[in-house]
């Protein structure tokens, strides 16, 4: 195909393989195959060399690979959507995010350059595997019949639009989702592969025509390849994020009528009396400095009857020391700090020792 005068590749040619092996059966294997072959061997090994028994207290190399995915997955996704039942579904999203990742992440190895997910078959299955995965998560967690209703019939919704609400919510749940999952890894995937194919034609057209022309089309070459292993790694993150999503949504997706029904309770029995003075200052202390009040301010606070004391009250405690130490505390966790040698840099060494910061502190 004859591109602004270059000789470019049909575009079937970089997304269609020939047979290597059992060709023109249904077990024909092409580098397709092959790629999602090694992703299942890579996501195994991965896993399976983590598991060894090193001898060492410190992780390193894939086993500290795998254990920081494993970490991750699980504290800044499984937790934040699902919540503590969600571990259960570690499994499946850890394996499923290494799967697609080392599926895309071929597509910048020498030799092979192909991300297998440009091509549907693998996007659309595991997005079926998905689809089906919380649609049963759903009926387990609410019934078949309040699944629906609470899928179809979104709570809080005027009677009257349920006309216009109830088709989209018919058709987002149970249609668009798994497509719209399946799409953008797909497309994905065969934007970024035709960007660095472009970009390879260029460069070596011009440099077979001028020797400094084909500059520019290298450097982009360079620069989009480390944009794609970017983007592998974010595509296999964003599925591995959205399916955790509905199923939190599938598990929790009666709070809202829940909600309602607590309202309701609410309104015919009425909350209890506002607290004390002596159990707010006792609250508000324990919570913003994790110390209790002495009984000096607790005093101080039931005899102050400015109409501001609850605010005056809240800027002392913000404006004291102990704040700062509290929380403090919880930012040095953010940051893995642990005490060692005097230096920060110090604790590269020991990766893991910041979960004992705070143990040791009790023992001080």
């Amino acid at each position: 195909m004859n591109v602004l005068a270059l000789d470019f590749p049909p575009v079937s040619h970089l997304f269609e393989w020939p047979d290597m092996l059992f060709s023109g059966t249904a077990y024909a294997i092409n580098k397709t195959v092959l790629i999602y072959l090694a992703a299942v061997a890579s996501t195994a090994a991965i896993f399976l060399l983590a598991g060894r028994k090193t001898g060492s207290l410190v992780p390193a190399g894939v086993q500290h690979v795998a254990e920081s995915g494993v970490t991750f997955i699980e504290e800044s996704v499984v937790m934040e959507t699902i919540g503590e039942e969600g571990k259960k579904f570690m499994p499946f999203l850890t394996t499923m995010f290494f799967f697609i990742l080392f599926s895309n992440i071929f597509e910048v190895i020498p030799g092979i350059q192909f991300p297998a997910n440009s091509r549907m078959a693998i996007p659309i299955t595991l997005a079926l595997v998905v689809w089906v995965i919380y649609n049963f998560v759903g009926i387990k967690a609410q019934g078949f019949g309040g699944y629906l209703k609470n899928s179809l019939f979104p709570p809080g919704v005027p009677v009257a639009l349920y006309l216009i609400v109830t088709p989209i919510e018919l058709v987002s749940t149970f249609v668009v989702r798994p497509f719209s999952l399946a799409i953008r890894l797909w497309a994905n995937m065969v934007a970024g592969h035709l960007l660095l194919v472009t970009f390879a034609v260029l460069t070596h057209e011009l440099w077979n025509a001028t020797y400094v022309g084909a500059a520019a089309p290298f450097a982009m070459l360079v620069l989009m390849t480390g944009f794609e292993i970017l983007v592998s790694v974010l595509q296999a993150f964003i599925f591995m994020f959205l399916t955790s999503v509905f199923i939190g949504q599938m598990t929790h997706h009666h709070d809202a009528r829940a909600e309602a029904e607590l309202e309701r309770l609410v309104a015919h029995d009425p909350l209890p009396p506002a607290a004390d003075r002596r159990t707010l200052i006792r609250r508000l202390t324990l919570d913003l400095v994790g110390l209790p009040p002495t009984p000096a301010e607790v005093r101080a606070f039931q005899e102050d009857d400015r109409p501001d004391a609850w605010a005056r009250l809240i800027d002392r405690l913000l404006d004291s020391p102990h704040y700062g130490e509290r929380w403090g505390r919880h930012w040095l966790d953010v940051a893995r700090y642990s005490d060692g040698f005097g230096g920060f840099l110090d604790n590269a060494a020991l990766p893991h020792s910041w979960h004992y910061r705070d143990l040791s502190l009790i023992h001080i």
